[in-house]
C-alpha cells in the first residue's frame, strides 16, 4: 500500500502545475517508483518517433504478464522439482499488474492530453511534437 500510495504522489507531480521546491523533491522521488521507462533514458533504445516510443511503453505490462505465463508453460516441461505453481503464478501476475497500475493509467491517458500550440501543431507533454501525423482519438 505504501508503494501504490507513493505512485499516487508520483502521478500527482506528473501534473502541470508548479509546486514549492520542497514538494517536488518528494514528487520526483515518487516518479521514480511510477516505473516511468521514459525516465530511464527509453527515448535512447526506441529512437525518437513518439507513436513508436509509446506502442513500446504501453506493450510493457502485456508482455511482462505473458512472459509469465510462457515461463509457467516452460516450467511444465521440467521435473518435477521445477514446475511453477499455477496459483503462485497467477498470484505474480496480479501484484506485478496491480503495481504497474498507475503506469499503466498515465501511460495510457498521455495521448488524450493533447494541446494545441498558436502556430496549429499539436503536442502531447513529454512526447514532443506530433503533427499532422497524430492519431486523431476523437
Amino acid at each position: 500500500m505504501l508503494v501504490m500510495s507513493m505512485q499516487n504522489l508520483g502521478l500527482i507531480g506528473m501534473m502541470t502545475v508548479e509546486w514549492p521546491a520542497d514538494l517536488k523533491g518528494l514528487f520526483s522521488i515518487c516518479q521514480f517508483l511510477l516505473l516511468d521507462i521514459d525516465s530511464y533514458g527509453f527515448s535512447c533504445v526506441a529512437g525518437q518517433n513518439a507513436v513508436i516510443r509509446y506502442l513500446l511503453s504501453s506493450m510493457i505490462f502485456p508482455v511482462g504478464v505473458a512472459w509469465l505465463g510462457v515461463g509457467f508453460l516452460v516450467s511444465k516441461l521440467m521435473p518435477q522439482k521445477f514446475q511453477w505453481a499455477g496459483p503462485k503464478v497467477a498470484s505474480c501476475m496480479g501484484a506485478f499488474l496491480q503495481v504497474g497500475f498507475s503506469t499503466m493509467s498515465a501511460t495510457s491517458l498521455a495521448p488524450m492530453m493533447c494541446y494545441k500550440h498558436p502556430s496549429g501543431a499539436r503536442s502531447v507533454p513529454g512526447w514532443g511534437r506530433m503533427g499532422d501525423r497524430s492519431v486523431d482519438l476523437a
